[in-house]
């Protein structure tokens, strides 16, 4: 039967998580620049679509069910 002091010896090395490397540390830091990129790219097209929307808000009718024009 093992002892005590070597079950926790090899619970403890199990445990160990191995380093990453050179190249899983590069590819999640170009990861994180795309979807940066990506996330200003979409706030970018809503900002023109809210300003296009605010600008040409007149424009826009839309008639309910009973018919009755309605500004947005």
């Amino acid at each position: 039967m093992e002892s005590r002091d070597s079950l926790v010896e090899r619970q403890h090395v199990a445990t160990i998580k191995p380093e990453k490397s050179e190249f899983d540390i590069e590819a999640s830091s170009l990861m994180r620049s795309v979807n940066q990129e990506e996330e200003s790219d979409f706030s970018r097209i809503e900002r023109v679509i809210a300003t296009e929307l605010r600008e040409n808000c007149q424009k826009f009718v839309v008639s309910d069910a009973d018919s009755q024009p309605i500004k947005w």
